[in-house]
């Protein structure tokens, strides 16, 4: 009897994102996408391509369900904090192309947001960073 190799689970659990986002089940994909994420982060293929799908997936969900525009941004804040989170540990990780697209779009989400330097800091605070939202043993 062969079992799956991590990597491949990690594949799968990604695929079967997709086929239920395909398929219509946003939910679904939603669990399985974060399952490939935070499971087998270290197979940075799957890994990073789950969390991109995962941050479409929530910032589509925020919008067509929750009204209250403070309540929205609160939200999406919360969504660009993990994927700032996820970055940090991700930078060694060799590049792939979504984790290219993730390193764009945390720019692009602090625009969108409209996230103050003050805001800027307090998240860096919140994820255990320095003011300038590096680590703090890299700090020099």
């Amino acid at each position: 009897k062969r079992w799956l190799k991590p990597e491949e689970r990690a594949e799968a659990t990604y695929k079967f994102g997709v086929a239920l986002e395909n398929l219509g089940d946003v939910g679904g994909a939603f669990q399985a996408y974060t399952a490939a994420w935070v499971t087998y982060a270290k197979h940075y293929e799957w890994s990073t391509q789950a969390l991109e799908r995962w941050l479409v997936l929530g910032f589509k969900d925020a919008e067509d369900n929750i009204k209250d525009p403070i309540e929205l941004r609160t939200k999406k804040i919360e969504f660009y904090k993990t994927l700032k989170r996820k970055l940090i540990e991700w930078q060694n990780f060799p590049d792939t192309e979504a984790l290219q697209r993730l390193r764009l779009r945390l720019p692009e989400m602090r625009n969108e947001l409209g996230i103050t330097p003050e805001e800027e800091q307090q998240i860096n605070f919140q994820l255990g960073l320095n003011p300038d939202g590096t680590l703090p043993e890299q700090k020099k």
